[in-house]
């Protein structure tokens, strides 16, 4: 399923329509929602979706962050449960190695979020088998045709401000430092 604009409530709609369908034929209750990289946007999609489910979903649905888990013990679902886990990036990093074994024993099922023009096949074709080899197939594919946003001005400041940090290291520590006074 391809999501052109995340924004869109009528896009969300549709995604969770489909994901409510997938997730009731497969039986699946306990779902990690993962991304191949971390430009895909699955930081936006999942929990967009999730807000989408409850016009759709029949079952109460939780929602957490991959991060959580170390803190929180697998809790029993009831039959009219799904707890829906966004996860780290698969194939950047080994954040995705830091969820932890019972959690892993928790899942039923997989969603992955790719970035249309950004993720390789290859890389997609990666992921979806290291999901089946650990015992969570994936539900399907989601498509985000979002354009990426502009960077922020938080981004462009604290680009900026490590880039004077690090000529200022370099002015320092390679010609004897800057003059008195200079501004780095």
């Amino acid at each position: 399923m391809t999501v052109r604009d995340i924004h869109s409530r009528r896009e969300m709609s549709r995604l969770a329509a489909g994901f409510v369908a997938a997730t009731e034929a497969a039986g699946a209750r306990c779902i990690l929602a993962t991304a191949v990289s971390g430009r895909d946007g699955v930081g936006t999609v999942v929990p967009g979706l999730v807000d989408a489910l409850s016009e759709h979903s029949v079952r109460p649905t939780r929602f957490m962050r991959w991060g959580w888990l170390q803190k929180v013990e697998p809790f029993t679902l009831t039959p009219s449960e799904m707890v829906i886990v966004l996860g780290p990036p698969m194939l950047e990093g080994d954040e995705f190695l830091d969820i932890p074994h019972v959690w892993m024993e928790q899942f039923d099922a997989s969603v992955l979020v790719v970035g249309r023009r950004r993720t390789r096949r290859d890389d997609l074709a990666v992921a979806s088998r290291w999901l089946r080899d650990a015992g969570l197939p994936p539900l399907g594919v989601i498509i985000n045709a979002t354009p990426l946003p502009p960077v922020s001005f938080a981004e462009s400041v604290k680009t900026s401000w490590a880039h004077v940090r690090d000529r200022w290291h370099r002015a320092t520590t390679d010609g004897g430092g800057p003059s008195p006074g200079a501004a780095p």
